[in-house]
């Protein structure tokens, strides 16, 4: 019965607890790809591959 009841509670709250955390998550994979990308190409020689 209570595990019933939280069920329907789990599935009553998500999607609208995901719209708030949405925004969240989206800002926290944005800077952690910008911070992993950026120290992954620091020291990249562009000049090897870009000449004038």
């Amino acid at each position: 019965m209570t595990k019933l009841m939280l069920d329907r509670v789990i599935n009553a709250t998500w999607k609208p607890g995901f719209a708030v955390i949405r925004p969240l998550i989206n800002d926290l994979v944005s800077t952690a790809f910008t911070d992993i990308w950026s120290r992954a190409f620091k020291d990249f020689p562009l000049s090897n591959f870009i000449k004038d």
